[in-house]
């Protein structure tokens, strides 16, 4: 893995994009303390659980426990649907 410091990452940012292209991995610094790593994207396709372990394991999405989620029914309120207030507004209407 490369070691580059954020300035020299700036300063020639295509040279690296392009070596992460032919597979390379870049660990970016900041005054010599890492801070990140640009890897490129796997080509093959991991398995929806995979992915979602994943996303989970990263703090970007929770996943629902099964039978807790509670479903709100639907209600009827008086006045004009939502669509055709739409197409009055669209068409200028009141």
């Amino acid at each position: 893995m490369e070691k580059v410091g954020l300035r020299e990452a700036n300063i020639h940012f295509a040279r690296y994009v392009r070596k992460v292209k032919g597979g390379a991995e870049i660990l970016l610094t900041d005054r010599g303390k890492p801070i990140a790593i640009i890897s490129p994207i796997s080509k093959k396709e991991e398995p929806l659980e995979e992915r979602l372990r994943m996303l989970e394991k990263r703090g970007i999405l929770r996943m629902a426990s099964p039978g807790k989620l509670k479903l709100h029914k639907l209600m009827d309120l008086p006045g004009k649907g939502l669509s055709r207030i739409v197409s009055e507004e669209r068409e200028g209407r009141p």
